[in-house]
């Protein structure tokens, strides 16, 4: 027999055993969600695709069921929207055949600094005001009211700004949006070493930064924190008190709640930058001042801490430190 024929025979015979080792496909196989279960934070979306596996010509296209839409639903598309935190089961099934299909488990969850914004909850005394929105609030790091209001980044009145406005649900959950980075202008920016918006007018009292001309949004205490929260109503703006866990502000926390307070703060930086306080002045009043941060570039969560005298209820110390708390309530503090 020739080479030539012998391949010839040989070819034949791997298709032969090819063919007889690989039944041919008919209809759908089976379905594939990509990626399988995840978390999604609230008010994101995520797009999910679905993999289908089917003979030539059978569609591959599938339908697509979310098993709690109050948790999140899901688009034709197969785009997900989370809508309230909790679980549900997201499920892709065969246009072509019914019987295939396949789910995932969606788990909604708080959103983070990373997510772009942050959950909390709004706490009112009874008989109170009814809020309807809520936006971040930022200081302005200038000695003079600008000349002109920005559109995402609003003056509401000297120095105080806001951010995004977000609504507040009937059971007082709010998601606060942090700004964009490109609508932090000037108006409420300083440097790394000025993080303290007061620094300046204490004695012997400074702010190291390892990269001291990195731009950051400034912070303040006055028992509120800016960087924080201001909440709106139909009468207008208010201050709010920000922290991990409800407060009534018309009966004063003990000293054991102001222990185990702390109160939030959100700094954006330009970029990545450690700032601590050194000197022996600082303070402001009876109360001791430390910060001490390490800020990633993009929004950061800060906590203040604070020293309580537990005979008189004041407060001696204050420590700003990164923060990963997601418990976060706000209750109104006054008015502007």
């Amino acid at each position: 027999m020739s080479r030539r024929v012998t391949l010839l025979a040989s070819l034949l015979l791997v298709s032969i055993l090819a063919a007889c080792g690989s039944p041919a496909i008919t209809g759908v196989v089976s379905v594939e969600i990509v990626g399988g279960d995840r978390e999604i934070a609230v008010t994101a979306t995520e797009l999910l695709t679905a993999s289908v596996t089917a003979a030539s010509g059978i569609a591959e296209s599938v339908s697509w069921s979310s098993s709690d839409e109050a948790v999140a639903t899901v688009d034709s598309d197969g785009v997900v929207h989370a809508v309230g935190l909790g679980t549900t089961t997201v499920t892709a099934t065969s246009t072509a055949d019914a019987t295939k299909s396949d789910s995932a488990v969606v788990t909604v969850v708080k959103p983070t600094v990373a997510d772009g914004a942050f959950m909390a909850t709004a706490v009112t005394p009874p008989g109170g005001i009814p809020l309807s929105g809520a936006a971040l609030s930022l200081l302005s790091a200038q000695t003079a009211p600008p000349p002109v209001a920005r559109a995402a980044v609003t003056e509401l009145e000297w120095p105080f700004f806001v951010g995004p406005l977000s609504p507040i649900a009937d059971d007082g959950v709010m998601i606060v949006k942090f700004p964009l980075s490109s609508d932090l202008t000037a108006d409420v920016l300083t440097t790394a070493d000025k993080l303290y918006w007061q620094i300046d007018d204490m004695v012997d009292c400074s702010l190291t930064a390892s990269s001291p001309s990195v731009a950051v949004t400034p912070v303040a205490f006055e028992f509120i924190s800016v960087p924080g929260v201001m909440l709106f109503t139909f009468e207008g703006a208010l201050p709010a008190v920000v922290s991990n866990f409800p407060i009534d502000l018309i009966t004063p926390p003990t000293a054991e709640q102001l222990a185990d307070l702390v109160l939030y703060t959100w700094v954006y930086a330009a970029g990545d930058v450690s700032v601590v306080s050194t000197g022996a002045g600082c303070d402001f009043g009876s109360s001791a001042l430390e910060i001490d941060v390490d800020l990633s570039q993009g929004w950061n969560q800060l906590e203040w801490q604070l020293d309580v005298d537990e005979v008189t209820t004041d407060i001696t110390g204050l420590h700003l430190v990164n923060s990963d708390g997601t418990d976060i309530y706000v209750a109104v503090m006054g008015s502007l």
